[in-house]
């Protein structure tokens, strides 16, 4: 590929590093930030940043590999629920026993997010883990008898899919727990619904987040399932699960 890389020794450390400091642990933000100097092709840099991240990762003495954990235990159901995204058969997935534990995804994203909790962490052990695929997600279906294109996905919309689990299930006072939009969507569900549940923990969400797109996204020089992702993984720690 014809691009290139530049920086001061002091940031390529704090890349590569075990734990990187915050700030110095993405090479998408070091490139946003100009604290990494692209030459040559930016087009190309964007096409191929998915390698360059695999190449610091391997820099790393102690990449993070996740071991296998406990054989996961779940069970799945579907329920047909109605809510203004309209009519579903909502996939819902359990796992664990105590205090329920609404998990909600991030936009775009679906059960299969809480999957690595379940093995490597004791969440099971302490709560009733509960995931459910928002419509048109994972394992639910479309929203019957809308238009493909039709869905608008909002925090009071997904607020309105949170309270109408929660009701489908009889849940009572259910802690929330959520991942970016769905970090954004339990706050709010919990602002908007006092008493209804007994708590919301926001992970990794904000108010808003900045310079997240590229022009070369608008047209098709540019591959989105793979350059969207390693934007994303520049808001996570490197040695996160």
């Amino acid at each position: 590929p014809d691009f290139g890389l530049r920086a001061a020794d002091a940031v390529w450390e704090g890349l590569t590093a075990d734990r990187p400091p915050a700030g110095a642990h993405s090479i998408v933000h070091l490139v946003r930030t100009g604290a990494v100097e692209v030459y040559a092709s930016r087009l190309e840099y964007e096409r191929h940043v998915h390698l360059v991240r695999a190449l610091v990762d391997a820099a790393r003495k102690h990449p993070n590999r996740a071991e296998p954990g406990r054989p996961l235990q779940a069970r799945g159901s579907y329920h047909r629920v109605t809510t203004s995204l309209g009519t579903s058969d909502i996939y819902i997935e359990r796992a664990g026993t105590g205090t329920p534990l609404l998990a909600c995804a991030t936009a775009g994203s679906d059960t299969s997010q809480w999957l690595g909790p379940m093995p490597h962490t004791d969440l099971t052990d302490r709560f009733g883990l509960i995931t459910a695929d928002l419509p048109w997600h994972g394992r639910s279906s479309p929203a019957w008898g809308e238009p493909v294109g039709g869905y608008r996905l909002t925090p009071q919309t997904y607020t309105e899919f949170i309270v109408a689990i929660c009701d489908e299930l009889a849940l009572v006072q259910p802690v929330l727990v959520g991942v970016s939009m769905g970090g954004a969507a339990v706050v709010h569900a919990g602002a908007t619904n006092p008493g209804r549940f007994a708590g919301a923990v926001a992970c990794q969400a904000g108010p808003s987040v900045q310079a997240r797109a590229s022009e070369h996204l608008r047209g098709t020089q540019l591959n989105p399932s793979l350059f969207i992702p390693e934007w994303t993984y520049g808001l996570m720690n490197p040695a996160s699960p």
